[in-house]
Order: structure tokens, then C-alpha cells, then sequence
């Protein structure tokens, strides 16, 4: 799958009375593939291209049936934004293994 438009986005920080807006442009793409009859590999890519910051973002996934209806995925994320403030990291990473229960 793949999407794309225009957008808007309006931040502020933690210390600021004040927001600010800028506008963007989306780009997003999902990508699916069954390995076999019980694992699936997935990856999402979005990225958020604006006037002064650009955010993009990767989702890489792996589910696999442990039985009928029981399921396990483990996910690792990564975001980068472009402009932070000092002393903060431009990217961010998260691992996640999550139990699924399907009420199929």
C-alpha cells in the first residue's frame, strides 16, 4: 500500500506558551508478506516532510501463529525527526513483543 498528500502540523513545546504550524507533505508505505502459513513480516515507512522538520518513521514486524488462536509479534521501531533541541537524540527506537488473541 502505498499514500501520499498534503498536510498540516501544529507542535509546542513542553516549556512554550506558544504552538507552531507548518505545512507537509505524507508519504506512507505498507509493505505484507506472508513468509508461510503461520508467519507474516510486515513493514510500515512514513515520513512527515515539512518546511523546518521532517519525521520519519519505520515499523518492522514479525507475527507468527503459536497456536489456533494465540499469536506472537515482535516489533522494532525507529523514529528520526530532523530538528530537535539540544540535548535531545534524533532518533528514537522502541522493541515490542506483544502475546495476540484472535476471536475468529
Amino acid at each position: 500500500d502505498l499514500e501520499a498528500g498534503p498536510g498540516v502540523r501544529q507542535s509546542k513545546l513542553d516549556d512554550a506558551d506558544d504552538s507552531e504550524s507548518e505545512s507537509l507533505f505524507y508519504i506512507a508505505g505498507d509493505l505484507m508478506w506472508k513468509i508461510s502459513d503461520t508467519s507474516t513480516f510486515t513493514e510500515e515507512l512514513t515520513s512527515e516532510i515539512g518546511e523546518d522538520i521532517t519525521i520519519s518513521k519505520s515499523v518492522t514486524g514479525l507475527k507468527t501463529q503459536i497456536n489456533g488462536d494465540l499469536a506472537m509479534k515482535i516489533t522494532y521501531t525507529i523514529k528520526n525527526t530532523s530538528e530537535v533541541p539540544v540535548g535531545i537524540e534524533k532518533n528514537d527506537t522502541e522493541t515490542a513483543v506483544t502475546l495476540v488473541y484472535s476471536f475468529l
